[in-house]
């Protein structure tokens, strides 16, 4: 192998290793969902919050649709930003039951 693909081969294993490809991946459009919810849900509406919203629509499948319509309705974030912290709220409750 020559130096310089050697070089470019290992720099480019570091960041894969690195997670380079999982950052860049959500500045290239998939949000992070707990850090969006963190910053824009977390100061009113907290982990009881989620927890209400499981037992409001214990069922997984019609909660999902419910949650987006109720942040579509709230604070109306963007559709990437929204589908993020719809599954982040969904991992929590998922991790509760």
């Amino acid at each position: 192998m020559a130096p310089e693909k050697h070089v470019a081969f290992t720099f480019a294993v570091a960041f894969v290793l690195a997670g380079g490809w999982a950052q860049s991946a959500r500045a290239q459009g998939n949000p992070d969902g707990a850090k969006l919810y963190a910053s824009r849900c977390g100061d009113c509406h907290g982990e009881r919050a989620i927890a209400a919203w499981g037992r409001k629509e214990p069922d997984a499948a019609k909660r999902k649709p419910w949650l987006d319509s109720l942040l579509r309705s709230h604070h109306a974030p963007r559709d990437p930003e929204r589908a993020a912290i719809v599954a982040y709220i969904e991992t929590v409750i998922a991790g509760r039951k």
